[in-house]
């Protein structure tokens, strides 16, 4: 099966509080056999709306972006380093652009 990521490197600074990790669902269950192209034609956050969704939600740079299969749903995972110099993920549903959850990497 093809590996679904795009990945893009970016140095944005951005302000805002960040949010609260957690378990969460998002709105594309990812099984072993997914159809690559019937998956895709589902996502409608695109790597340009995702950052800046992150944007408004992080403080710090991001630093990597990528749609990538977390709990077994497909999400847009961002990185970023904040401004305490630790790295933090966020992940971003490719459906609804909902903002899923926030975490210090290492840590859930």
């Amino acid at each position: 099966m093809k590996e679904l990521t795009i990945t893009a490197f970016i140095a944005a600074s951005v302000i805002a509080p960040p949010a609260i990790a957690g378990d969460f669902q998002g709105s594309i269950k990812m099984g072993h056999f997914d159809d690559e192209e019937a998956v895709m034609e589902q996502v409608k956050v695109d790597i340009v709306q995702a950052i800046e969704i992150a944007k408004k939600k992080v403080d710090g740079f991001i630093v990597e972006a990528e749609l990538e299969k977390e709990d077994g749903y497909l999400v847009w995972g961002m990185e970023f380093l904040g401004k305490n110099n630790k790295k933090h993920e966020l992940y971003i549903d490719p459906v609804t652009g909902e903002v899923l959850a926030m975490e210090q990497e290492g840590k859930r």
